[in-house]
């Protein structure tokens, strides 16, 4: 990320701009405050489950992942 790219910028290029209010008025003011955002905080901000993926393969881009690690870890399997 650029040091210029605004958390609208990085809205709108993942094409998921809508959320920028619902973000500022939660508190999340800029891209360095969304990059710590919990699954659970997006889907009470009503965040679309395939924007929510588009959102955390970003922060997992700027976070250095590598693509194929998964962005959810996976609920643990019950001992049968």
């Amino acid at each position: 990320m650029s040091t210029m790219e605004t958390l609208a910028d990085i809205l709108h290029s993942l094409g998921i701009s809508e959320y920028l209010g619902s973000f500022i008025a939660a508190g999340f003011l800029t891209w360095t405050d969304l990059l710590d955002i919990t699954e659970a905080e997006l889907e009470s901000l009503d965040v679309k489950r395939g924007h929510r993926r588009k959102l955390q393969r970003r922060i997992a881009t700027e976070r250095g992942l590598p693509k194929g690690t998964p962005l959810v870890p996976s609920p643990p399997v019950a001992d049968v």
